[in-house]
C-alpha cells in the first residue's frame, strides 16, 4: 500500500482531552477580545464551552433598491442589495410581486428591504 506506515495517528487519553478543554475554556473566557461573526467560530467556542462575545454588529445600509413593471399596470417586481459602511457585499433580494402599478412595487421594495 502506498501510505503504509507513514500515517500517524495521534490518540488523546481523555485527562488529557479534559485538560486541553479546560485550559481552553479558561483562556477563551479570560480573553477581552470580540469573536468574528463566523457560524464555524461559534460553533468551536461553544464546544469549549467559552462564553464569545460578539463584535459591534456592522452597520447596514440598503444601496440601489428599486421596483418596476412592465407598463403602468403589469407585471411588477422590486429587489435591491445591501452593503456594510465599507462597501462590501452583504446580501440581496429580488422579488415577483405580480400585476401591479409602479407605485405599488417602490411600496413593496421599502417593505421586503425591511423584513
Amino acid at each position: 500500500m502506498r501510505f503504509q506506515n507513514k500515517l500517524k495517528l495521534y490518540l488523546f487519553s481523555r485527562s488529557q482531552i479534559n485538560l486541553i478543554t479546560t485550559h481552553t475554556n479558561l483562556v477563551g473566557n479570560l480573553s477581552t477580545r470580540h469573536m468574528t461573526l463566523s457560524m464555524i467560530d461559534f460553533q468551536t467556542l461553544q464546544s469549549f464551552h467559552v462564553t464569545g462575545k460578539p463584535g459591534p454588529t456592522p452597520k447596514i445600509k440598503p444601496v440601489n433598491t428599486n421596483g418596476a413593471t412592465h407598463v403602468s399596470l403589469g407585471f411588477a417586481a422590486c429587489g435591491g442589495n445591501f452593503t456594510d459602511s465599507l462597501g462590501a457585499a452583504l446580501g440581496c433580494f429580488a422579488v415577483n410581486v405580480g400585476i401591479a402599478t409602479v407605485l405599488h412595487a417602490e411600496i413593496s421594495t421599502t417593505n421586503y428591504s425591511c423584513n
